[in-house]
């Protein structure tokens, strides 16, 4: 009636006297219908008590032992409400006794309550009982709850809880089985929790404050104490507002050890998108692993991990990654977060988590400083760009300049990764001898440069590029380091690169020196395109992407100067006892205009040679100049029974003075035709030779021609023979009548056998109308030496100053004339001539450059 709620079930005596009702209620199974107060009735099991209410220009209700009782609570009211003039003056006491604390909402009047509050309040107390408790309310009822006038009276309560599930705020995990006190002055309200459970965190204080909860803008404070596991504390993230910045992070890392969490949150009701958390995580003894990356787990982390809504930061953290000690250290920057990470790393140690991830000629131990800068992209979006800074000092680098050192040698080294919009780039420097850029491509479309040498590397904007200048570099060293590696060159990195730009000093390869070189090659659908400038060479190559196939490289030069290589006997034997097996060389197109090696002009040359399962094969090779014209066949082959070099070659000069002239000796000689043939083998490769491990065979036939007087130094090269053009002068014999200013000849004819640096005839001869001259014996190629005998037989008897000259020079002039004489007589009689019986004989002996004749005494034929 009017403001009176509606009751039914009612039982009770009403006592009614001098305007005073005394009403003893004593109901069971009552229902009361406040629609005005609540949304639905109320039922109650019991309701006993003692209620008097006096009403006149004012109006007073006093409550006695009110108890109600239900299966939701159990309560009693004492007190008063007295109204006068105008003001509600309140002084009432309730006592709860297990209270469904879920329930609340359906007793307590909605419109008292701050519309905040409610919202907040409706779905925050899920579970849970109030055990016992008290409410008082005293004061104006106008001025509740007495946060502007706290003299105008109070509002209080206490109420002991346990099993409570709390909803205190919007995502964050609720508070579980939570134990604890519920205590409230006017417009404040504390829920003190001893011990309970958040996100499978155990904990022992949480304090929760609501501000303002009854009035006004609430805002909701907790903080507390949380104990657990460092996975737990994982799931914390997974299960709080920290997910949009941290799940993901969260989700590709597994824990263990134990973390506790400090946690401060201040959540405005009215507006809870503008919450703030902070606090701290605390590791001990935990670990944390990414499963994609097991090998990079961190391991014994001791320390704590700020956070708040600006992110996270941390001073000192310690822990165990690559099986070494680090310190990290974390700080919050304007547009990122920097995690420093400072430790060492063992080779040892990262070959036994990535198997064979260095190679064994990288060894020993280093510091480094490792920088994360992470960015969140978008919310719960991060980017992690990676550097990377050592010196190096303590680990060996056994490769040849400009990539080895030694432990003791600082040698900065850096490597970067950085996120550009939607690309992720890789740089790196070693020293000041390389840095590179590369921003790869899941299409193999990589974009980079690689810079060896001076400058910087520039990322170009498509492609792979090698650029840089080098003042020296040594093939030699490289291919003999590579000979002593237990692995195979890997040349699949060839297949991202697109130019190659070089410019080197100089560069020293098989026994040659290559000086001011500008190479650049370009890659194209079979080959790679690469044109060679130096001081040397000057030309261009086509080189198959496969280099074992059929297609053949194609070389097309200007010109090729070279030097013959002098490799000895030591270098000869260690190749051949190489474990190494040179792979055969593939099929080649040669071609140059002028090729050179040391001082000798070979001219043109034309060669093609094919590979084949078993053997490299010279099908043709040409050599044409104005001096001579020249052809090789012949193979290298691999069996298995070993290597073997086999070559046959062919020569023809009909100016053999130009051809000495071009080949760069002295001109010893001259003749009009001469034909040289030559069958060679040696073991192993074909540049695997020397004067000490060719056998063969070498033949010469000359046509008419002179021999000349000239310096002993170049006659040595052709085995000897032409050293007899020094023996007048070293005898300081009157030969000019035999030989004038030369020895002309009709032939020159012979071979020799090639073998353990010896070359030997015994049947090399020159042949002329004044005498005929051969020569025996070895020449040693290794020592460059003669050990041979000249004879020569005069066949002009008329030649008397010869005849003399062998006899003694100018005393032997009268026992010449005697023979001549002698020779004419006995010439009729038996139609000889006796000086063509008499033989004169040297021994060639000593160095080429200065060879010693010894006359030995004229002997007969």
């Amino acid at each position: 009636w009017q403001d009176v709620p509606g009751v039914s079930g009612l039982s009770a005596t009403v006592d009614w006297r001098d305007g005073v009702a005394t009403v003893d209620l004593d109901s069971h199974q009552l229902t009361l219908y406040p629609e005005k107060w609540l949304k639905d009735a109320v039922f109650f099991d019991s309701v006993s008590g003692q209620l008097r209410w006096q009403q006149d220009l004012n109006w007073q209700v006093e409550l006695s032992a009110l108890q109600l009782w239900n299966d939701d609570f159990t309560l009693q009211l004492d007190g008063h409400l007295k109204h006068d003039n105008g003001v509600t003056d309140s002084d009432i006491t309730v006592k709860l006794d297990q209270v469904e604390i879920s329930r609340w909402q359906h007793y307590v009047p909605q419109s008292i309550l701050d519309e905040d509050f409610k919202e907040w309040a409706n779905p925050a107390f899920v579970a849970g009982k109030v055990v016992d408790g008290d409410i008082r309310l005293t004061g104006n009822i106008a001025e509740f709850p007495f946060d502007a006038k706290p003299e105008q009276g109070q509002f209080e309560m206490k109420l002991n809880v346990e099993g409570v599930q709390l909803h205190y705020a919007p995502d964050w995990p609720d508070l579980v089985d939570l134990t604890g006190t519920i205590t409230g002055k006017n417009n404040l309200l504390n829920i003190q929790s001893k011990h309970g459970h958040i996100a499978g965190f155990n904990f022992a204080e949480v304090n929760t404050k609501i501000n303002r909860y009854l009035k006004g803008k609430p805002i909701l404070t907790t903080n507390g104490l949380l104990t657990g596991t460092t996975q737990q504390a994982l799931g914390f993230l997974q299960n709080s507002p920290l997910k949009q910045r941290f799940s993901k992070v969260a989700e590709v890392i597994t824990a263990e050890g134990d973390s506790d969490i400090t946690l401060a949150l201040m959540v405005p009701l009215a507006d809870t998108d503008n919450a703030e958390a902070s606090g701290h995580v605390s590791f001990k003894h935990s670990q944390l692993i990414n499963p994609e990356f097991p090998q990079l787990k961190l391991s014994e982390i001791e320390g704590a991990l700020q956070f708040n809504n600006n992110g996270v930061s941390a001073q000192g953290i310690t822990a165990i990654l690559l099986d070494q000690a680090v310190s990290i250290n974390v700080v919050p920057e304007k547009t990122e977060t920097v995690i420093d990470i400072t430790g060492e790393f063992a080779t040892i140690n990262l070959n036994n988590m990535w198997k064979n991830s260095l190679p064994d000629y990288i060894s020993g131990q280093a510091a480094y400083q490792a920088r994360l800068s992470v960015y969140e992209k978008t919310l719960g979006e991060f980017e992690i760009d990676v550097a990377v800074e050592s010196d190096l000092k303590g680990i060996n680098v056994d490769m040849p300049l400009p990539l080895g050192k030694n432990q003791d040698q600082i040698l900065p080294f850096s490597v970067a990764i950085k996120h550009h919009g939607d690309e992720l780039s890789y740089a790196a420097k070693y020293g000041k001898n390389i840095n590179a850029i590369v921003v790869p491509s899941t299409n193999a479309n990589w974009r980079g440069e690689i810079r060896l040498g001076k400058g910087k590397a520039i990322l170009p904007k498509s492609g792979m590029v090698i650029k840089g200048q080098l003042d020296e570099i040594s093939i030699d060293d490289w291919l003999s380091w590579q000979e002593k590696q237990s692995v195979n060159t890997d040349s699949s990195a060839l297949a991202y690169i697109d130019t190659i730009s070089m410019n080197i000093g100089q560069l020293n390869a098989y026994q040659q020196q290559i000086t001011g070189i500008a190479f650049t090659a370009e890659r194209a659908a079979q080959d790679w395109r690469i044109s060679l400038h130096s001081d040397q060479v000057k030309g261009n190559v086509n080189w198959p992407h496969k280099f074992d196939s059929a297609t053949p490289i194609i070389m097309d030069f200007d010109h090729v100067y070279l030097q013959m290589p002098k490799t000895d006997t030591q270098v000869i034997n260690a190749a051949q006892e190489s474990s190494q097996k040179t792979d055969l060389w593939p099929s080649i197109n040669f071609h140059t205009q002028r090729l050179e090696v040391d001082d000798m002009k070979f001219g043109e040359i034309n060669f093609l040679a094919t590979r084949h399962e078993t053997s490299w094969d010279v099908d043709a090779a040409i050599l044409k100049s104005a001096s001579i014209n020249a052809s090789i066949k012949g193979q290298w082959q691999q069996l298995p029974t070993g290597e073997q070099s086999h070559f046959k070659l062919s020569a023809a000069s009909d100016d053999f003075r130009s051809l000495l002239a071009d080949l760069g000796y002295q001109q010893v000689m001259e003749a009009d035709n001469v034909d040289i043939k030559m069958d060679l083998s040696w073991p192993n490769s074909p540049v695997d030779f020397s004067r000490s491990n060719i056998v063969g065979q070498l033949t010469m036939d000359v046509g008419k021609g002179r021999m000349i007087d000239v310096e002993p130094g170049a006659a040595g090269r052709i085995f000897g023979l032409l050293s007899v053009a020094t023996i007048p002068r070293r005898l300081a014999l009157d030969f000019t009548d035999l030989f004038g200013k030369g020895f002309s000849f009709d032939s020159i004819n012979g071979s020799f056998g090639l073998s353990n640096g010896t070359a030997y005839t015994d049947d090399l001869s020159m042949k002329g109308s004044s005498a005929t001259i051969d020569v025996v014996g070895p020449v040693n190629l290794i020592e460059k030496t003669y050990d041979q005998t000249i004879k020569i037989t005069p066949n002009v008897a008329s030649t008397l100053p010869v005849a003399g000259a062998a006899v003694g020079g100018p005393i032997g002039l009268g026992v010449g004339t005697a023979i001549l004489i002698f020779d004419k007589l006995v010439g009729e009689l038996f139609d000889k001539q006796i000086v063509n019986l008499i033989s004169y004989s040297y021994n060639l002996t000593g160095p080429w450059d200065e060879p010693q004749l010894n006359i030995v005494n004229p002997i007969s034929n």
